[in-house]
């Protein structure tokens, strides 16, 4: 759902970035949150641990970061080869993109710099999926409600695709939309209050209850997930552990959309380079690697 960008957005972004290139530099960077320093920790604790227990895991598993590196870097305009070897050009390219991050430019990677290259690939892929505007129903019915918006993380802040709510006293049910780029993804929920004041509805699920609260006053909308069970097929080996809770805030998509548009743009800003003067600065800073 994110490769909708027209060409002539790269371009003017492009273009920008070559005449304030050092302007781009100088400017502050955004700070790590603590679940990305977390994660760049761990990445640099299981590196360490694999170089000081065998040399050859060492160099396949950093050999292994640095091929993803490489195609990265190569897409974003810094002249890398895919090699899986620290060579000069890998090494320049490394230590530009950290300077341009506020990174420590030691020309290798680290766990920031990795962490920092997950979320710019994820940013400049993501495009500006068409989403809707929070109407919260001036009338409240007893008998049929909907709503529209986007689901927002309270915790993480990370956001969802298109929502749609649609209550049904009749059918004693509430159903919850997603709109995503391959197919639906529905949530169909059972209505346990629908009063004046509220909706409450609720889903038994495998892992989880989901709980759909609506609230008139406020008009505010809240999915809540409470993990029940931690065993079994709710165990994955290898995969991330998910919250005990989650709570998601419906709010304005519009809002939203605006939001990841300015992100990618400074995260394009961040990372693509101009063929051209990518090659003048990689070609400068490897002379300057060579002197040492």
């Amino acid at each position: 759902m994110r490769y909708l960008i027209a060409s002539m957005y790269f371009l003017a972004s492009f273009f920008a970035l070559a005449i304030n290139a050092e302007e781009q530099l100088r400017k502050p960077q955004p700070s790590f949150m603590p679940e990305e320093r977390e994660s760049a920790k761990a990445l640099d604790t299981d590196l360490a641990q694999q170089c000081q227990t065998n040399s050859d895991q060492c160099r396949r598993a950093y050999g292994m970061l640095l091929f993803q590196a490489q195609i990265r870097l190569a897409e974003w305009g810094y002249g890398t080869k895919i090699t899986g070897e620290p060579d000069a050009t890998t090494t320049a390219a490394i230590r530009f993109y950290q300077q341009r991050n506020g990174l420590a430019d030691t020309g290798k990677l680290d766990g920031l710099t990795i962490v920092r290259m997950d979320a710019d690939e994820k940013a400049v892929a993501a495009s500006p999926f068409s989403l809707p505007v929070l109407l919260f129903p001036e009338q409240w019915r007893t008998y049929a409600f909907s709503v529209n918006g986007v689901f927002r993380d309270t915790s993480t802040g990370d956001t969802s695709g298109p929502i749609e709510i649609e209550c049904n006293a009749g059918w004693h049910l509430c159903f919850e939309e997603e709109s995503t780029t391959s197919v639906p993804m529905v949530a169909k929920m059972e209505i346990k209050e629908w009063t004046g004041d509220h909706i409450l509805a609720e889903e038994v699920a495998l892992c989880y209850t989901n709980q759909l609260r609506i609230e008139r006053a406020s008009k505010t909308v809240v999915h809540t997930s409470i993990k029940t069970r931690n065993d079994g097929p709710c165990a994955v080996p290898g995969l991330p552990t998910l919250p005990n809770v989650a709570v998601e805030e419906l709010v304005n998509g519009v809002t939203v959309q605006l939001q990841r548009s300015e992100a990618r743009a400074a995260a394009v800003r961040r990372v693509k380079l101009l063929s051209g003067w990518a090659k003048s600065q990689m070609e400068s800073a490897q002379g300057a690697e060579k002197k040492k």
